[in-house]
C-alpha cells in the first residue's frame, strides 16, 4: 500500500510538472498573431516623415483640407498641421494662414484652391512649390539656405521666391505677382521668358500675351 500511495503520488507530481512545463512552452495563439502581426506589418497609422511642415497658425470661416490631392475634404482648424501634398480651399469670406518650419507664411485668402508639393533636388535640398489653381496667396518668405528654393506655380508662370514678402495670385488665366520688399524671378510657361520684379513692382503674365 506505501509503495502504491508513493507511486500514485510521484505519478501526479510527474503529471503537474509536465502540464506546468506545457503551459510555459505553448503561450497563447492570440497573442503569437498578435506578437507576429506587430513585428512584420506596418501601423498604417503611425506618422510618415514629411519633407515639408506647416501649421494652421488661423483658420477663418469655410477653410477645408484634402489629403493627398484626394476627393475627401474636412473643415481646416487652428493648430492643425499641413504636409506635401495637401491641397487647402477657402470659400467667401474665408481664409487660412500657415506658419512653415523655416518662419516662412502663408496667407491664402478667400476662393483660393492651393496644393502644397516638394521635390528633393538632392539629399539635402528641397524645391517647396505652392500650386494656385484659383485665387491669392500672400507671403512672406524667409531666405532660404543652402540650395533650397520656394516657388508659387500658376497655369500660366512660375514665380521663383528668394526671400521676400508680397502676394501671387492665379485669376482668370493670369498670374499676378506683386512685392513689398526683395525680389522675384517670374517665368512665363510659354515662352520660357523671365521678369524679375523688385520692391513696389507688379508683373503680370498673360495666358495668350505672356508677360505684361
Amino acid at each position: 500500500m506505501k509503495f502504491l500511495r508513493k507511486s500514485l503520488l510521484l505519478t501526479a507530481t510527474v503529471s503537474a510538472a509536465l502540464v506546468i512545463a506545457g503551459c510555459k512552452e505553448e503561450p497563447n495563439p492570440k497573442a503569437m498573431a498578435q506578437n507576429e502581426a506587430s513585428a512584420v506589418a506596418p501601423d498604417e497609422d503611425a506618422p510618415v516623415k514629411s519633407k515639408i511642415k506647416a501649421k494652421v497658425r488661423k483658420s477663418v470661416g469655410e477653410t477645408e483640407l484634402s489629403k493627398n490631392q484626394g476627393e475627401t475634404w474636412k473643415r481646416l482648424v487652428t493648430g492643425q498641421k499641413v504636409v506635401e501634398n495637401n491641397r487647402i480651399r477657402t470659400a467667401v469670406e474665408s481664409e487660412a494662414v500657415l506658419a512653415v518650419e523655416d518662419g516662412s507664411s502663408l496667407w491664402i485668402t478667400e476662393r483660393s484652391d492651393v496644393t502644397l508639393t516638394v521635390e528633393m533636388l538632392d539629399s539635402l535640398n528641397k524645391r517647396i512649390s505652392i500650386k494656385i489653381e484659383n485665387g491669392q496667396v500672400r507671403f512672406d518668405v524667409q531666405k532660404q539656405v543652402d540650395g533650397n528654393t520656394m516657388e508659387f506655380r500658376t497655369g500660366t508662370a512660375v514665380a521663383a521666391i528668394r526671400g521676400t514678402a508680397g502676394f501671387v495670385g492665379a485669376v482668370n488665366g493670369k498670374m499676378v505677382a506683386s512685392l513689398k520688399e526683395g525680389r522675384i524671378d517670374v517665368t512665363d510657361n510659354k515662352s520660357g521668358k523671365v521678369e524679375s520684379i523688385t520692391a513696389n513692382q507688379t508683373v503680370v503674365v498673360d495666358e495668350k500675351q505672356g508677360v505684361v
